[in-house]
């Protein structure tokens, strides 16, 4: 993206900074956000906050994690799409996400499902977890039937929105909570045509975060929103803190939803990756490395950390070892980071022999095997 002027530019740097700030409110929300999860053995030393703790409050504000990173997809995807070969980029997109996905599955999740007794695989239930129809065997896994999802219908809504105002393009993004209101009013009594509901209303209600994300790539509304926020003056860092502790409160607190088919955490997200980004600079380089180191890691930590939960459960007591939150937070990362290192290694080096494989042998070569 092109900078043309001299303030906010939401950059490559910038995405996984988000992404890694993402992974760390998803690691609060599931390890602190729900407290009926905890099994014997696991139990942390929090910080009390009138009825409950600092970290129950801010792992209710974590779910916004998940809007957080629908976003970025819709605002990544609109420019990888802006290249040209719309469905080809969605394809090896999806490619490369299973294949990452189904090394967890398969190389990690499974043999412990096998070693703690858990037998009860069968070939329809590993197919079914594969594209997250099912997701008990990675228990977080929900989110790979959705991005697969939004991956097969993006190319659709970016050729719809591509020549359009950014009016009209928000009226697609007001689309989806109409489809799963109605959809919503549908009843059946057929536990297949249920689950298609829930899967549809779980699509809809996250495809506007997706849509949203392509919205502000397309119209700069970063930027848009930077050059307002400028006439704030000295005023505009207090501005940015104040705004961000109302969606911390509302989120944590409140989370309110519009129509009881639209959540907000589409325009949370939005804000919340602004304010971030541009509170970032004031911390010191290195916060923002490891948020970049993190956000590289995320989506591998997502599904690695779920070995922790339900299915695997037996697990937990050893996530919450250290007893104190930050330092639970710190030892599930340095279980699940060298792990996710490892298995970029090994995704790249699968993907370098697809490459090599499939690529065309140079004019010599050709040559002297047609003698």
């Amino acid at each position: 993206m092109k900078k043309e002027y001299g303030g906010f530019l939401f950059t490559k740097r910038n995405t996984e900074i988000v992404k890694g700030a993402a992974i760390l409110l998803m690691l609060f929300h599931h390890l602190f956000g729900f407290p009926e999860w905890l099994t014997d053995g696991a139990s942390y030393i929090g910080f009390p906050l009138r009825a409950n703790t600092l970290e129950y409050v801010i792992g209710k504000f974590g779910h916004i994690c998940v809007a957080l990173f629908a976003f970025i997809t819709g605002y990544g995807m609109y420019f990888s799409y802006r290249k040209g070969g719309v469905f080809k980029k969605s394809v090896k997109k999806g490619a490369e996400f299973l294949v990452s996905y189904w090394l967890i599955m398969f190389g990690i999740m499974i043999p412990i499902n096998l070693i703690l007794g858990k037998t009860d695989l069968t070939a329809a239930k590993i197919f079914a977890n594969m594209f997250g129809i099912e997701n008990d065997i990675v228990s977080f896994a929900w989110y790979v039937r959705f991005y697969l999802a939004v991956l097969i219908t993006l190319p659709l809504f970016y050729r719809l929105m591509s020549k359009r105002s950014a009016l009209t393009a928000a009226l697609f993004i007001a689309l989806p909570p109409l489809a799963r209101a109605a959809i919503g009013s549908v009843r059946t009594d057929s536990e297949f045509w249920g689950q298609v509901i829930y899967l549809a209303q779980e699509y809809f209600l996250w495809i506007p975060c997706v849509l949203l994300g392509m919205c502000f790539a397309k119209y700069g509304f970063f930027e848009k929103t930077d050059r307002a926020a400028e006439r704030l003056g000295i005023f505009k860092i207090p501005f940015l803190i104040i705004v961000l502790a109302i969606i911390f409160y509302m989120k944590a607190y409140k989370n309110i939803m519009f129509f009881d088919n639209l959540s907000p955490d589409f325009l949370y997200a939005a804000l919340f990756i602004y304010i971030l980004c541009s509170l970032i600079n004031l911390l010191p380089h290195f916060a923002g490395d490891i948020l970049v180191f993190l956000g590289g890691h995320s989506m591998n930590i997502w599904f690695l950390h779920s070995a922790f939960f339900f299915r695997t459960s037996e697990l937990m007591q050893y996530a919450y070892l250290p007893r104190f939150s930050a330092l639970i937070v710190i030892w599930v990362l340095l279980i699940t980071v060298p792990l996710s290192c490892a298995l970029k290694f090994v995704t790249a080096h699968i993907f370098r022999i697809f490459e090599n494989g499939s690529r065309p042998q140079n004019s010599h070569n050709a040559g002297t095997l047609h003698g």
